[in-house]
């Protein structure tokens, strides 16, 4: 009887602490630095919601460099990403971290690894 009461409470706080990471499909709507892989702050982007779609825009500007759909779980992803300083489009996702902040894989054809342009947002306080 013990163990079980011993089990059920661990199960409790289980399931609680899962739901306190619990991703909303509105979570990634907001302004946000981004960041290259050498962690320089490159620009800051703003993520609006038309429908059902997800854009990114650069802050202050009406200029669209990305567009993505929410995947129900944690990533927001059939999208695609306007390399400014390559003037590519590029395919991309973005996926929520534990942290906060939202980490973004573009690729041309394919995402191979070594291949995929990757930066880290994140939320301006």
């Amino acid at each position: 009887m013990k163990s079980l009461k011993l089990f059920l409470i661990a199960c409790f706080f289980s399931i609680k602490s899962l739901s306190s990471f619990a991703i909303v499909e509105t979570d990634v709507v907001g302004v946000w630095n981004a960041y290259d892989s050498d962690d320089v702050n490159i620009a800051r982007m703003e993520v609006v919601k038309k429908g059902h779609m997800y854009f990114a825009r650069l802050a202050g500007s009406a200029q669209i460099v990305g567009r993505l759909m929410f995947d129900g779980e944690d990533t927001w992803e059939k999208g695609e990403y306007y390399d400014i300083k390559s003037g590519k489009k590029l395919k991309c996702k973005l996926e929520m971290q534990e942290d906060g902040s939202v980490e973004l894989k573009a690729w041309k054809r394919f995402p191979i690894p070594f291949l995929t342009y990757k930066e880290v947002w994140r939320r301006v306080e």
